[in-house]
């Protein structure tokens, strides 16, 4: 009986031991899809948000938890939440940065958003819509001690990035923050040639998104660094309530989410 009982393991064994070795290796999370679709949003909002003292707290739960996160939009690609630097003595003014596949999720999302932070806020949001022109992605020359490296790219048009080493992809993950943001709202009739090269001479650079405003002939580049330029905390922004704003603002990313 034992030894019919051994046989009938020894078979058993030697079939799993087949199955396993014919089976197709389990292969880890693949994230380069996700990254590919995302770097091709075409379309873009930011918010400017004066925010009352000492209820950012409160704001920022109800940006969150009234957004897109949670709602299971497939027309919503990533959003970044900027807060002030540390170093911004009574700055209230956060930027909250939103990537699309479709201008209707972002008009679907919105009402209900500004009804529940409206209270949080000193003055009404601007807004502005933005399509895609390109992105410009870092390689890690300032790391490695040598000429950083800066490749453009347009949407769905460089699929080496995704295959090969050759530029970083963090710029556009999801999940981690802490890292500083950079907004950099250009001059009108500036040309994108020269907006493109002001944005690529940064050391540390990450990456960069260049858009230009709907209906304006101005541009607009989000960064972030891998290593902030040290005059980052000098940076300044020009508001004018009713116009574009001109300059920059340099924020470190409180929240940094894809859609789940």
């Amino acid at each position: 009986m034992k030894r019919r009982l051994n046989a009938r393991v020894l078979i058993i064994a030697a079939v799993l031991a087949c199955l396993i070795s014919t089976a197709a290796p389990l292969r880890a999370y693949d994230p380069v899809p996700a990254l590919r679709n995302l770097s091709g949003a075409p379309h873009a909002v930011i918010w400017l948000l004066q925010v009352k003292p000492g209820r950012e707290a409160e704001f920022v739960n109800a940006m969150v938890t009234t957004g897109p996160y949670n709602k299971l939009l497939s027309g919503f690609a990533s959003e970044k939440l900027l807060e002030p630097l540390p170093v911004a003595d009574g700055a209230t003014l956060y930027i909250c940065f939103s990537r699309y596949y479709d201008k209707g999720t972002a008009a679907f999302v919105e009402p209900e958003r500004i009804e529940a932070i409206t209270s949080y806020l000193t003055a009404p949001p601007a807004r502005l819509d933005l399509s895609l022109v390109e992105h410009l992605l870092a390689n890690w020359g300032w790391e490695r001690g040598t000429d950083q490296q800066v490749m453009r790219t347009e949407a769905f048009k460089n699929e080496e990035i995704f295959r090969k080493n050759i530029t970083s992809l963090s710029f556009f993950k999801a999940g981690y923050v802490g890292q500083i943001g950079m907004m950099e709202f250009f001059e009108a009739g500036s040309d994108v040639e020269a907006v493109r090269k002001t944005a690529s001479a940064r050391s540390g650079l990450s990456g960069a998104s260049v858009y230009k405003i709907d209906g304006e002939d101005r541009y607009v580049v989000y960064s972030e660094f891998f290593k902030a330029p040290a005059d980052i905390a000098a940076r300044q922004l020009h508001i004018v309530p009713g116009t574009v704003p001109v300059g920059q603002y340099a924020g470190v990313v409180a929240q940094n989410y894809i859609p789940r």
